[in-house]
């Protein structure tokens, strides 16, 4: 009887012992890259068409004591069950290969599944391999490419580290840039493909320069990275007549699409496909009023023509039309 509470004790720690060792396995699993595969409301039925998670791209990126939700990085704490950062809590589990997340704030559970995993069932998300000087490169996309270990996305490192500029200054809206990126996480070969301006140009590739260390390749070839960014102008700065009526035309179709008032809002959306906004301008924002048109389409019952405007958007790789493309546009 003398040994009873040593034997509590000990059964105690090992009991204890079980569950951390439990714990640290399941928040190990965690980590990594998971992309959105699928969603549904809590009772499993399928979104209305017109809700914004229909399609749409989201990304996370689990390290240690970190949430990354697509641009947007978070410290976060990990149990079982759930995810806690500083501004919600989330729970979730694991079902066959698939994350479950749900948050009992939202009427939606979300399906995740692990970047190589999603590829392996999508394989139109592999990589493509281009041949240059005799070197075969990958070129980089949003699922299975590199990271940048910085507390900032590299959004926000690169305009920390480059002068404000006024919105007025936007004479040219867009820019592109490319590089690749070694193996052995060095960056070369860099190119300007859409320049906005001598000074703007140079700033970008003195702030990227700094960026430099932070990169990881996570492949075992060199790879190509694409920059895109569509800057915008305020509407009292704009010049353009074609851009101020773009934004006029937005705010009126908008609130018709939000009320649900769709064959209307079909008319004004409509109207901005005669603009001839240049050189990428507002590309972004056009494409969500494409994205707005297409689904008024479907909601009005016209199919063919909603296929048509999701597809000026962009093809099954593009998350923000691909389900609508899956759903409702395959091809016979």
């Amino acid at each position: 009887m003398m040994n009873q509470p040593k034997q509590i004790k000990n059964t105690l720690l090992f009991v204890m012992m079980i569950i951390s060792i439990h714990a640290l396995a399941q928040t190990s699993e965690l980590q990594g890259k998971w992309i959105l595969d699928k969603v549904v409301t809590n009772k499993g039925e399928p979104l209305e068409i017109n809700n914004e998670r229909y399609s749409n791209e989201l990304i996370y990126s689990i390290k240690p004591n970190e949430l990354q939700i697509n641009d947007q990085k978070f410290k976060a704490q990990f149990s079982t069950s759930k995810i806690k950062t500083p501004f919600r809590s989330i729970n979730y589990s694991f079902e066959g290969n698939y994350l479950k997340i749900s948050d009992p704030s939202i009427d939606r559970i979300e399906y995740f599944l692990k970047a190589d995993k999603y590829v392996a069932k999508y394989p139109e998300f592999k990589m493509k391999e281009i041949v240059r000087e005799q070197d075969t490169l990958l070129v980089a996309n949003a699922i299975t490419d590199y990271d940048f270990n910085n507390e900032l996305i590299l959004d926000d490192f690169i305009n920390k580290n480059m002068p404000i500029r006024e919105s007025k200054k936007y004479n040219n809206l867009y820019f592109k840039i490319e590089f690749v990126l070694t193996k052995e996480n060095k960056i070369k070969e860099i190119k300007i493909l859409e320049p906005i301006s001598p000074e703007f140009d140079n700033n970008y590739l003195k702030a990227l320069k700094k960026a430099a260390p932070f990169f990881k390749n996570n492949t075992n070839k060199n790879l190509v990275i694409h920059i895109e960014k569509h800057y915008v102008q305020f509407y009292e700065d704009r010049e353009d007549p074609n851009e101020r009526k773009l934004h006029e035309i937005l705010l009126k179709a908008d609130a018709l699409y939000r009320n649900n008032k769709f064959e209307e809002a079909i008319v004004e959306y409509n109207k901005i496909k005669a603009l001839p906004i240049k050189n990428n301008h507002y590309k972004m924002t056009i494409n969500d009023a494409l994205k707005n048109l297409a689904i008024s389409y479907l909601a009005t019952g016209n199919q063919n023509l909603a296929c048509e405007n999701f597809k000026l958007v962009g093809n099954i790789t593009d998350f923000s039309v691909r389900n609508y493309l899956l759903d409702f546009c395959k091809e016979e």
